[in-house]
C-alpha cells in the first residue's frame, strides 16, 4: 500500500480557480478541491479496497477547514455504522492512520506535507474523541 498526494498542477482538467486553500500549520498549506472531496487529494494504492481507503481517508482531509460540528457529525455517523463501540473505533482509527504514515511516497517536501496532514487529520479526532466521550458521560 502507498499513500501519495495527487498534486493540483497534475489533476486532469482543473483549473486555480477549482481550488482553496488551507493552512495545516506554519509553512505547510494545503490545497483542496472545491467540489471532489472523495477522491482528492490523496491517493491510497496497492491493496485491494483501493477505492474505499482513498474515500475515507479524502473525506478526512477535506474536513480540516470545517469546524468540529462537521467533524463531531460525520465521526458520529461512521461510529453508528460501526460494529465496534466507541473507544474500539477510535483505537481502529487510529490505528489505520498511524498504517498509513508508514506507507506515504513521494519526494521529500511531498512526504512533509503528507505527514502535516496526517498529524492535523489525528489532532482533530482527539478533539472528536474528547467531545464525544463528555457526551456520554
Amino acid at each position: 500500500m502507498n499513500v501519495i498526494w495527487k498534486r493540483p498542477d497534475g489533476f486532469y482538467d482543473a483549473a486555480p480557480s477549482d481550488y482553496y486553500t488551507h493552512e495545516l500549520s506554519k509553512g505547510y498549506s494545503l490545497w483542496l478541491h472545491k467540489t471532489d472531496k472523495l477522491t482528492y487529494p490523496l491517493r491510497v494504492s496497492g491493496g485491494w479496497e483501493d477505492q474505499k481507503a482513498t474515500e475515507e481517508l479524502n473525506s478526512l482531509v477535506n474536513l480540516l477547514p470545517c469546524p468540529d460540528e462537521d467533524w463531531l457529525q460525520y465521526i458520529k455517523k461512521l461510529l453508528d455504522n460501526s460494529m465496534d463501540d466507541e473507544a474500539e473505533f477510535f483505537d481502529s482509527l487510529f490505528k489505520w492512520l498511524e498504517n498509513l504514515k508508514q506507507h506515504l511516497k513521494g519526494e521529500h517536501w511531498e512526504l512533509l506535507v503528507l505527514e502535516q496532514i496526517l498529524k492535523a487529520i489525528c489532532k482533530r479526532l482527539v478533539r472528536v474523541q474528547e467531545i464525544i466521550s463528555q457526551e456520554n458521560q
